[in-house]
């Protein structure tokens, strides 16, 4: 099948986090770029917070500038905002959980994040039916522990993955899950933020729960999808050619920041001033 046959039961959701002056023009240039993309979908959902000092007149304009572009959009803010990461968290449950209590006829999600660049040519592409397309999410960390480039290689022959799925965009049956991240990821947050009394320096992504699951996005993803038939959104040959880039260059972020996928016409172009880097 090709992707572009789900949009017409189809959302397309995208979260923020609004700063002040400056995230206006930056969410104007992803807007605009992004427009033929979004443009397909029927629906569309952007959540947002803000930083404390952020007033509401910008986020007034922030909200006006998406339904400007797409009146169909419902645009809302969640009212606290817990941070990197835990503020993130609470973005994508809230995306979840407005797209099934306003638009129930539309069981897919586009889910996507602000900075994210997009291209027809990512719905274009021929896929296996699936309830989870997903980008693969790994580190220089990642490939050591699976044996190094050699290891990892092998896996991929077998088209065996050791690796968890991106949080930045997926494609997501929202009939599937009732949530993103687990029922309890409200009160691992809190033993985390409890550790952190005794360990100031301790990072979520260090912390393992009573369970033995790391404190990730990405791994909490992984643990809530892992039932879900699934399907990287990168061919093989792709992840070959990043699994090299990031053993070559000692990538420690996960998220694959400024690197252009050629076959998706895809990026996460999180620095945006910044050039990226084609695969």
């Amino acid at each position: 099948m090709i992707l572009q046959s789900l949009l017409p039961d189809s959302i397309f959701g995208t979260i923020a986090t609004v700063r002040g002056e400056e995230s206006l023009e930056k969410a104007h240039g992803f807007i605009e770029y992004n427009r033929p993309f979004i443009s397909r979908f029927p629906r569309v959902a952007v959540a947002l917070n803000k930083f404390d000092d952020c007033s509401p007149a910008i986020m007034a304009k922030y909200k006006q500038m998406w339904m400007d572009a797409f009146p169909e959009a419902g645009c809302w803010s969640v009212d606290h905002n817990r941070g990197h990461m835990f503020g993130t968290i609470d973005l994508d449950e809230s995306l979840v959980r407005y797209a099934k209590s306003y638009f129930k006829p539309f069981p897919w999600l586009f889910k996507s994040t602000e900075d994210m660049l997009l291209d027809n040519k990512i719905i274009e592409n021929e896929v296996k039916r699936a309830d989870f397309y997903y980008l693969p999410s790994f580190s220089y960390e990642t490939i050591s522990q699976n044996g190094g480039m050699i290891g990892i290689k092998n896996m991929l022959k077998k088209h065996i993955y050791p690796i968890v799925p991106q949080t930045n965009f997926f494609v997501l049956n929202l009939k599937k899950v009732k949530s993103l991240y687990g029922p309890d990821v409200n009160e691992k947050a809190k033993k985390y933020h409890y550790a952190v009394r005794a360990q100031p320096n301790l990072k979520p992504w260090e912390f393992k729960c009573d369970d033995g699951i790391k404190f990730d996005m990405e791994t909490l993803l992984y643990e809530s999808t892992k039932s879900l038939s699934k399907f990287s959104l990168l061919s093989d040959e792709s992840v070959g050619k990043l699994c090299n880039f990031v053993n070559g260059n000692l990538v420690g972020d996960p998220s694959h920041k400024n690197i252009f996928f050629n076959e998706l016409g895809l990026c996460h172009y999180h620095f945006h001033e910044d050039n990226v880097i084609a695969l």
